[in-house]
């Protein structure tokens, strides 16, 4: 009673009786509306057909008996122009490159609906029961200003406008700076704008072992990136050439910007060592030579351990060429025998660090010197009452040097060291010596030196 009716409406009728609805009517001023035999209808109302003013509804319902109920109001009727539509879609500010685009929305149920482009008409349609409408509206190169616009006798309703922009052209390239490589996070690119047309908004990165002419020649693609920088990770260890495709918001791809080159490489370097000498090697000088597979940021550390040392020896190192080394280790009598740990550090040019042995031969150094024992015959001890010729025979630990002949010398109790002439060959010597009685009685040494291959001197009282 006394509501005030504007617009258009569904009037819900619905009754109920213990013996059945026979049907139901919707009247307005006593002018049948609607009618049905269920229990319950919907009545579209379209008050822009009534006169302003005070109008009487009424809704009966009568049962399977005959018998009828009868409800009536008094509403106003106060026609006025359709709400405003909503446009849902597209939102602003969309830029495509397509020629039309899709725009719905919702509005009075059964209202009819123009989509505006600029101010003209482009598209009608009329909302559904649930309000909704859709259509398509043309688009014009640049800027479009769209709006829905609600129509009736009664006037318009008009959407707020909203920009979509149709762009069919392409971008200028971007241009590429040099590539930065890291072996942990890989090559990281950048790229600036080109200082005149139009700027891409989004970027796509294209790569190949090869120089390419063209985004579709490249055999690698990266994702779609909205950022003037990107990172590509987890290549297979290689040279590679990196270009920029640029997008503008339409979707209009630009040309290849200019390639880049970078080495992608995850490997630490491979050493190998070299020494001028074979093993086992004695005291003095040695030679050592370092070999790289791949050039390196600076000289490596080169570290010699020997059997037993308390720690290690850093040599100088210097380069011969860009992946050779050469270095020099002292080897003196104080250095212990036995097997040596040589370690090498370094890293190339990309930083992959090497941490280790070296490949090659072992180095294995040899300050023992050689020693021997002597025997003779006849043996201890032996009575001189003349000239005796005594026979002497020297055993030695190892193989004298090449070209070198054990000394061997007498010391009697009386008088001057004799020397005894030793022939021989390999670990056996011997020897002949006259013993004198004017000699005297008494203990008797023979000192023996010797030089093995390596240049160590074993010089000792052997027997």
């Amino acid at each position: 009673e006394g509501e005030v009716v504007e617009r258009p409406l569904i009037v819900n009728c619905a009754a109920s009786s213990p013996l059945g609805v026979a049907s139901v009517e919707f009247y307005v001023d006593d002018i049948l509306m609607a009618s049905t035999n269920a229990g319950a209808m919907d009545v579209l109302w379209d008050v822009r057909d009534e006169a302003a003013g005070i109008h009487r509804v009424k809704f009966l319902a009568r049962d399977t008996h005959g018998a009828f109920t009868v409800s009536e109001a008094n509403v106003l009727v106060a026609p006025v122009p359709p709400p405003v539509p909503v446009i849902l879609l597209p939102g602003t500010g969309v830029v495509t490159a397509a020629s039309s685009i899709p725009v719905e929305g919702t509005a009075e149920p059964f209202i009819g609906v123009r989509i505006m482009r600029n101010g003209a008409l482009v598209a009608e349609t009329v909302a559904a029961i649930d309000g909704s409408f859709s259509a398509s509206a043309e688009l014009l190169e640049g800027d479009n200003l769209l709006n829905a616009l609600a129509f009736d006798d009664l006037g318009t309703a008009g959407s707020p406008q909203l920009l979509v922009v149709r762009d069919t052209g392409s971008p200028e390239p971007v241009v590429m700076e040099p590539a930065l490589f890291n072996p942990v996070q890989g090559v990281e690119l950048s790229w600036t704008y080109s200082p005149e047309g139009e700027q891409p908004t989004s970027f796509q990165v294209f790569w190949d072992d090869v120089p390419f002419g063209s985004a579709a020649a490249a055999s690698f693609t990266g994702d779609v990136v909205n950022l003037t920088a990107t990172r590509i990770p987890g290549l297979v260890d290689g040279h590679y050439y990196f270009g920029v495709v640029g997008y503008d918001g339409a979707g209009n791809a630009s040309d290849l910007s200019n390639l880049i080159e970078s080495d992608y490489d995850t490997t630490p370097p491979v050493f190998t060592i070299g020494y001028a000498k074979s093993a086992p090697v004695g005291p003095g000088a040695l030679d050592i030579l370092i070999t790289s597979d791949e050039p390196l940021s600076g000289a490596p550390d080169l570290l010699i351990l020997p059997n037993g040392a308390s720690g290690p020896t850093m040599l100088v190192v210097s380069n011969t060429s860009p992946s050779t080394f050469d270095a020099t280790y002292n080897i003196t009598g104080l250095t212990q025998s036995g097997l040596a740990q040589v370690r090498v550090s370094a890293s190339d040019v990309h930083g992959n660090v090497f941490s280790g042995a070296p490949a090659g031969v072992d180095l294995v150094i040899d300050t023992t010197p050689p020693g021997g024992s002597i025997e003779t015959v006849p043996v201890e001890p032996v009575q001189v009452l003349s000239n005796t010729v005594l026979q002497v025979f020297l055993t030695l630990t190892e193989t004298p040097k090449a070209g070198t002949v054990p000394q061997v010398e007498f010391d009697p109790p009386a008088g001057a060291t004799i020397n005894v002439g030793m022939s021989g060959g390999g670990t056996n010597w011997s020897g002949t010596l006259v013993l004198d009685p004017l000699m005297g009685s008494g203990f008797c040494d023979f000192d023996l030196s010797v030089s093995d291959a390596l240049d160590n001197v074993g010089s000792s009282i052997a027997s």
